[in-house]
């Protein structure tokens, strides 16, 4: 009588789910420059705002 014994399965322990088809560097590429763009995208959200507020203050002040 031969009795196999069964080993215990190792699992992977990544952060990212298997059914994403991301190498690493993509999926670390994709979150930095996300960070980036959505950055950029309020300082010029920002600086619009700003320029609008300078507009109306400088044409209330002088009257033009």
């Amino acid at each position: 009588m031969v009795v196999e014994e069964e080993l215990p399965q190792e699992t992977p322990t990544t952060s990212m789910p298997p059914s994403v088809p991301w190498s690493a560097q993509e999926y670390f590429s994709h979150l930095l420059f996300g960070a980036i763009g959505a950055r950029e995208l309020v300082l010029v959200a920002g600086s619009a705002v700003a320029g609008g507020a300078m507009t109306l203050l400088t044409r209330s002040l002088f009257g033009s």
